[in-house]
């Protein structure tokens, strides 16, 4: 059979398929990543700033605190309104400087808090 009538084998038309299709889902992987962005309350616990923050679908897997950007100290995180008085609560754990719940709003002293 001459050269100009090989057929192309199909595992070699399958490997360049399944490379491509990878190819692609990473770049998709990639690109889609940087939209999963989201804006959020976020508050100071050292001045009383209250702003807005870009973060990733799940803010508590971010990591906190950050630096405000009024005082620039790091001490900005995320915040939840609080349902009694309306202020933004920094969900800070009270124990320590990470990430958590507070008991109760820091303003009002409401303890229902939608965490």
């Amino acid at each position: 059979m001459p050269d100009s009538q090989r057929t192309t084998p199909w595992h070699i038309i399958l490997l360049f398929l399944v490379v491509v299709a990878g190819g692609a889902l990473a770049w998709w992987g990639a690109t889609g990543s940087s939209r999963a962005q989201i804006e959020v309350g976020a508050a100071c616990t050292q001045c009383g700033y209250a702003g807005k923050i870009m973060v990733g679908p799940t803010p508590s897997s971010e990591p906190w605190p950050r630096e405000c950007p009024k005082c620039h100290q790091k001490h900005y995180y995320f915040a939840q309104r609080c349902p009694a008085c309306g202020k933004l609560i920094p969900m800070k754990d009270p124990e320590a400087d990470k990430f958590g719940s507070p008991r109760s709003c820091p303003w009002c002293k409401s303890r229902a808090l939608n965490t």
